[in-house]
């Protein structure tokens, strides 16, 4: 067929009764993604906005990440693009963090701050050293002004120090760093979704899956609950600046 799975990959028709099947199995666990999902979205639209510090605002920017992370994760699940998800949980995860120990220690948003400039350092001496054959003076010298503005003292602001601070290592150190090497990272662990095996032999496989699909929303689930409690402490935090 034109439109299958086999000419078009996840972009077919294929995947539309997929979907529909998979919401119909896995009924429960997409209802309660979908229903802290909502309740995430709709405390996040009621937070003040006006007249917040940038430490606030930036939380709850990071915040806005996590929630939409979630939400694409839930749509990709739908699709059977379950390690896909699982990147997409990760990285939610990560914000998480960052939104949390921003609004938990008020030293945390300068030292991001610096993370920031080390970052531009790091990639714009990273380009002059190895220049494409296109830079023309121009690039460079703009490349020499991110170099110029960075801040003498920029480091590193470890993501591991930002959960500390959030009082979220639990967090980090279960499907955080186990996402890291199921999905997120090119691991050999991250190869197993791609086959199956009797112990003999093994059988490389493709198109959607449900394979670890209720593992996946579960921390979809973890993940917005902590960022409902994330949203609650920037309300207390922006409140108490009035």
């Amino acid at each position: 067929m034109p439109n299958s799975f086999a000419s078009k990959g996840f972009l077919s028709s294929d995947i539309d009764a997929f979907k529909s099947s998979i919401k119909k199995q896995y009924s429960e666990e997409f209802d309660k993604a979908s229903a802290l999902s909502e309740r995430a979205h709709q405390q996040l639209l009621s937070l003040p906005m006006e007249e917040q510090t940038a430490c606030i605002l930036a939380a709850i920017v990071f915040t806005e990440r996590t929630i939409r992370g979630c939400q694409g994760a839930i749509l990709l699940c739908e699709s059977g693009l379950i390690q896909e998800a699982q990147v997409l949980v990760r990285t939610a995860t990560e914000t998480l963090f960052a939104a949390s120990a921003l609004v938990t220690d008020d030293r945390v948003y300068d030292r991001m701050a610096r993370a920031s400039d080390h970052e531009d350092l790091v990639q714009a001496r990273g380009m002059m050293k190895s220049p494409c054959s296109d830079f023309t003076d121009d690039h460079l010298a703009a490349l020499q002004e991110v170099v110029g503005r960075a801040e003498e003292n920029a480091a590193k602001y470890p993501i591991y120090e930002a959960a500390q601070a959030a009082g979220l290592l639990p967090m980090y150190e279960t499907f955080y760093r186990g996402l890291s090497a199921l999905a997120s990272h090119a691991t050999f662990r991250s190869l197993d979704r791609s086959f199956e095996g009797d112990g003999e032999s093994f059988t490389f496989i493709m198109g959607p899956s449900d394979k670890q699909l209720a593992f996946t929303l579960g921390t979809v689930c973890s993940c917005l609950s902590e960022a409902i409690n994330c949203l609650n402490k920037i309300l207390n935090k922006a409140n108490m600046k009035d």
